[in-house]
């Protein structure tokens, strides 16, 4: 009952993560300005990467260790309060750090007082303890905090965001979700831990957070570090196109990633029995619903792209379509890494493949933003970001294939290209034949939809998919 409950939360935070940003984000982008959301994204990028230098690997290392303690509540106070302790030492660091830019570089002169407001979000972020609470599997908890600040942030800025002069105030509010959850976590451990001086291990703690820190600190360096990059090299106009382009993915990989979570079963247990064989049959059914999924997504993607930008984030944002039309493609890829890296090369313990594929990822996405985004602005971003994805997925492939045997049966991947050229023949013919564009989008959004399902669930039968809409359908039911 326990597993059904936490997957309920699961699915309802899920949800509304998807949700939320749906209702904020064409708001805020018509009523600021491409610009002012450059500022916005570059700043957060900025802060957020801070972040990452501030926890390191205790939001990895912290749930693990916390969920080994079970019931033992001396344990639990020992690495609950070392944990705490790290993050506070490294925090001020961090913010020394940030304070030195702030003051004493002129670059960052005119991002003053956002970064002040920063550095109140890393001082909140100490109390969102949240790898505490997934620790302790209190799903209930997250679900509940998480969706309440979320709404009650959607109403600030509904009310409080009203024209471009308010462009700090909507920074302030993405910073204050963090204080409100921060403090909100704080009141609610007390009813399981207490923070105690003399519990603190630093030494026992402080080198496993090092080490998981470095796949934290090597992943940003090419996913977060792109924004920050491109703000120091270009414009916050090409920021903002780059923030839209990155905005709507975020919101089509959360429904993605749900669905990689519901169909992706734990593989640690198999590969502990050594039962490859059944491992490759579950691999080869994963990736053949994640290709039938992610390629008729990408494709709608690419035909209508001007439609959901300007959907959206509203006029004055075309130059975020090409840089939209390339991280589409993560889509697929991305989904697939969730498998590959996530699933079988930790579930493999391979702590060294880990850091391998994230250094491979990190020296790509460094060169080619170097190479290319202080020429193309956002394209170049986008291009860096997608080919050091990439990078990751084949060495990933290479070292779970070595290190574990396991392969992707690219044969499916085949199947639902061919596949696809349904989807692209009827779109490509529904573009032809009207030009008016909302019109074309709704048609366009039903004619996939309704290919999906014939072509998936009852011409060609994807066995995972209709297991998985089965399922849904059932629960449904019995709802």
């Amino acid at each position: 009952m326990g597993v059904r409950k936490n997957f309920a939360y699961n699915l309802v935070l899920t949800f509304f993560n998807f949700l939320f940003p749906l209702i904020t984000y064409p708001y805020v982008t018509r009523v600021l300005g491409v610009e002012n959301i450059g500022i916005c994204n570059f700043v957060d990028n900025l802060i957020n990467y801070a972040l990452i230098l501030s926890t390191l690997g205790i939001s990895v290392y912290g749930v693990r260790e916390i969920a080994r303690q079970g019931n033992d509540r001396e344990k639990c106070a020992e690495v609950f309060s070392s944990l705490f302790s790290i993050n506070c030492i490294l925090s001020a660091a961090v913010i020394v750090i940030l304070c030195v830019l702030t003051f004493c570089v002129p670059f960052f002169f005119p991002y003053k007082s956002y970064l002040l407001v920063g550095v109140g979000k890393i001082i909140f972020n100490l109390f969102l303890i949240e790898w505490f609470f997934q620790g302790i599997q209190e799903f209930k908890f997250i679900t509940l905090r998480s969706v309440g600040v979320r709404f009650l942030y959607v109403v600030a800025v509904l009310l409080l965001v009203r024209d471009k002069s308010d462009t700090l105030m909507y920074f302030a509010l993405m910073c204050a979700t963090t204080a409100v959850g921060g403090v909100l976590d704080w009141i609610y451990a007390g009813k399981f831990v207490r923070f105690s001086f003399s519990s603190i291990r630093l030494g026992v703690y402080f080198i496993p957070v090092l080490v998981f820190g470095v796949y934290s600190v090597l992943t940003a360096m090419y996913t977060s570090f792109n924004t920050v990059y491109l703000g120091l090299v270009s414009n916050d106009t090409q920021v903002g196109y780059f923030g839209v382009a990155t905005k709507l993915h975020t919101v089509l990989m959360a429904v993605f990633t749900a669905f990689t979570t519901v169909m992706v079963p734990r593989v640690s247990y198999l590969l502990k029995q050594g039962e490859m064989s059944h491992l490759q049959n579950i691999t080869d059914r994963i990736f053949s619903a994640l290709c039938a999924v992610a390629i008729p997504l990408v494709i709608y993607c690419l035909f209508f792209a001007e439609d959901i930008v300007f959907l959206i984030a509203g006029d004055g944002y075309q130059g975020a379509v090409p840089a939209f039309r390339i991280i589409v493609f993560l889509l697929l890829v991305i989904a697939v890494e969730q498998i590959v890296i996530s699933q079988f090369l930790l579930s493999s313990d391979s702590n060294k493949g880990v850091i391998i594929v994230c250094s491979v990822g990190a020296v790509v996405g460094l060169g080619v933003n170097l190479l290319l985004t202080s020429h193309i602005g956002a394209i170049g971003s986008a291009v860096s970001w997608g080919l050091s994805e990439l990078a990751v997925l084949i060495a990933g492939l290479v070292l779970v294939k070595k290190n574990i045997g396991i392969t992707l049966d690219f044969k499916q991947l085949l199947v639902e290209l061919a596949k696809s050229l349904v989807y692209v023949a009827s779109l490509a013919l529904l573009f032809t034949a009207m030009e008016n564009n909302w019109l074309r989008l709704g048609i366009g959004t039903a004619v996939v939809g309704i290919e999906f399902i014939l072509l998936n669930m009852l011409f060609i039968r994807n066995g995972l998919l209709v297991e998985l809409c089965g399922s849904i359908i059932d629960k449904l039911r019995r709802a």
